[in-house]
């Protein structure tokens, strides 16, 4: 089989999102699975945002986390 992107590469498997065959230029890993391209920018833009506007977040849920152990 050949890659979706690239007609005249081989495919070395198929993105776990949308299924399409992807080549070795292709393949990304995104959380331990095979990602194209495609796919991958939608998850890092949102896995960015999740990262960059969390810390308050994040800060709270250990608090909330603290709290429950210690009763």
């Amino acid at each position: 089989m050949k890659c979706h992107v690239h007609t005249d590469s081989d495919a070395v498997g198929k993105c776990s999102i949308c299924g399409e065959m992807i080549c070795k230029d292709c393949r990304l890993d995104f959380d331990g699975k095979a990602v194209c391209k495609s796919c991958a920018i939608p998850l890092s833009k949102v896995f960015a945002s999740i990262c960059s506007g969390s810390a308050g977040a994040l800060e709270s849920r250990v608090k909330i986390i603290d709290n429950k152990e210690q009763k």
